[in-house]
């Protein structure tokens, strides 16, 4: 098995285009995840109807679902529960109902009747949960915000035929803060029962506010992924090895980078940073830096204020502010 040398700059060449940072396939724990997991462990140990999280684009939900997915998977104690995470269409064009039955991998006929793709969903998460000996059904969704009323409905109607059968059904929610339009809509209709049963507990998704945040993140690069795979390379050891030899560590910069990044959400008149575009900016700042690799490399401000500009917060207002 070859033995990966971070100093060996053919092996760098070798293994840098399919780097995670390069092909942007990895995951951070941030320190807003282990609240919200928190959160949900909680709320599947108590059996709770539902709860829900919101935020602005870009902070982070998909992820909290998928590590809450896991988390819920992992659970030594969560092994009698059946988990089913699904993404609520944005555009409106599928059901969730449809949605529901897709993801468990169910068929589903050209022309199908909601009340038998219902049917077949309540049979199936039936037989998931026999096959484990458990009474407790967790349904994960992403993109929450996009719900109608109507879905909620069939929702509740999941609840209270499972409740039948003396199962429990929990609804965890990852939403953009067009959530608050669903809620003022429930309540202008006189729904509260549909209020109370899956919007009754919204939390704010955590993200990134102060220099702490950022350098607990940034010990990730430096210290808790590595690449390859059977190698200790840490991330910032692979694009910066002579200076990580000599004690560079990125999280000791952090307060430069969150001055950096404070001042463009400033400018871009925003109120909070993506995490999207601090971790953009993260990663931009290890690719760029690689060719300054020296023993005695400190981070150079430009570098990071060119990392921030290529993040490209801008887009990310004139996004958010289209209507």
């Amino acid at each position: 098995m070859e033995v990966y040398e971070p100093t060996d700059l053919a092996m760098q060449l070798k293994y840098f285009p399919s780097h995670p940072l390069i092909i942007k396939d990895y995951t951070i724990v941030t320190p807003s995840i282990p609240p919200v997991l928190n959160i949900v462990v909680e709320s599947v140990m108590l059996h709770k109807r539902s709860i829900c999280f919101r935020a602005y684009p870009q902070m982070g939900k998909s992820t909290a679902c998928r590590l809450s997915r896991a988390a819920i998977d992992e659970g030594q104690s969560f092994r009698d529960r059946f988990c089913l995470m699904i993404t609520a269409d944005p555009r409106r064009h599928e059901h969730i109902i449809r949605t529901i039955v897709r993801n468990l991998n169910l068929a589903i006929p050209n022309q199908p009747k909601l009340e038998n793709l219902r049917r077949d969903a309540l049979a199936a998460i039936e037989n998931k949960l026999r096959s484990v000996n458990g009474r407790h059904f967790v349904l994960l969704i992403d993109e929450m915000q996009a719900l109608q009323i109507s879905e909620y409905e069939h929702l509740q109607f999941l609840q209270n035929e499972l409740a039948l059968q003396g199962i429990g059904m929990t609804v965890i929610g990852f939403a953009q803060t067009q959530v608050d339009d669903s809620i003022t809509l429930l309540r202008e209709q006189g729904r509260p029962e549909l209020l109370v049963r899956f919007l009754n507990e919204v939390y704010d998704l955590p993200h990134c506010t102060n220099v702490g945040w950022l350098t607990e993140t940034l010990t990730f690069f430096d210290e808790k992924m590595t690449y390859p795979s059977n190698s200790k390379c840490t991330y910032t050891e692979f694009f910066l090895p002579l200076a990580f030899a000599d004690g560079f560590r990125l999280a000791d910069s952090a307060k430069l980078i969150f001055l950096q990044m404070e001042q463009a959400i400033r400018e871009a008149s925003l109120k909070l940073l993506p995490t999207a575009h601090v971790l953009e900016v993260c990663r931009l700042i290890l690719i760029r830096a690689k060719k300054l690799d020296h023993a005695g490399f400190e981070l150079p401000q430009d570098v990071v204020k060119a990392a921030v500009a290529e993040a490209n917060l801008a887009s990310y207002t004139t996004n958010l502010t289209k209507k």
